[in-house]
């Protein structure tokens, strides 16, 4: 919730904390058993609000912006791994059977793909990408994104 009051040199350890936690809580939701595959969104939605979005994707954009020599790839890499674990609990919300998960999924999604100033920064990973500047974790990464991304938008197509 106080995601807009961090510090310029904040976000990229805000960025790897959620990140972080994020990732555990869906490893410990993939680990259960098909009974309990009910996954507990409470738990991260403080870092999956439209806010959160917004920070990571504005931050992507402005690395994107900079200068080609001057990117600064650890940001870069540290933005695109908490957009990879949101965009991986947008598509367990995106896939859920339940109703609630569904709609807090398409109000993200509208803001993030659908609507007229779409926020998406795929595109510009894309063109960013560059095999001796990058690591092969962070073209993992990308690889990824690129995967829940058309898993996430998938989902709306029906």
């Amino acid at each position: 919730k106080e995601s807009a009051r961090l510090q310029e040199d904040d976000k990229p350890t805000f960025f790897e904390i959620s990140a972080f936690f994020m990732e555990f809580q869906r490893k410990i939701w993939d680990a259960k058993g098909q009974e309990e595959k009910r996954f507990n969104c409470e738990q991260v939605m403080e870092t999956m609000d439209v806010m959160c979005f917004n920070m990571v994707l504005n931050d992507i954009s402005i690395v994107l912006s900079s200068p080609k020599g001057k990117i600064d790839s650890n940001k870069i890499q540290k933005s695109l791994y908490y957009l990879t674990e949101m965009m991986h609990i947008l598509a367990i919300l995106s896939c859920s059977g339940e109703e609630g998960k569904r709609m807090i999924a398409l109000g993200l999604c509208s803001v993030i793909f659908f609507s007229k100033d779409a926020l998406d920064q795929l595109p510009g990973l894309l063109r960013s990408w560059d095999k001796c500047k990058y690591t092969p974790k962070h073209s993992a990464k990308l690889i990824e994104l690129v995967y829940l991304t058309v898993k996430v938008l998938e989902s709306w197509k029906k």
